[in-house]
């Protein structure tokens, strides 16, 4: 992934979570090569990060939020 393509999922993550429920969002799909740029940017971002891959490794769901966000 380019570093400006990067930069752009950095900036999706923070607007989704803008926009999400008690400040999570979630990601899922296949396949799971995906999940590497997603984590990466989540630990840049300073989020939890909560992540399932299915035994077949091809799908993933990733739940961020935000550290110490406070309950709607």
């Amino acid at each position: 992934m380019s570093q400006s393509g990067f930069e752009a999922l950095k900036e999706m993550i923070s607007r989704n979570l803008d926009k999400g429920k008690k400040g999570e969002t979630t990601f899922h799909g296949e396949p799971s090569e995906n999940v590497s740029p997603i984590l990466r940017a989540a630990s840049e971002l300073g989020l939890e990060q909560h992540t399932v891959l299915k035994p077949n490794g091809e799908t993933y769901k990733i739940t961020l939020k935000r550290k110490n966000s406070e309950e709607a």
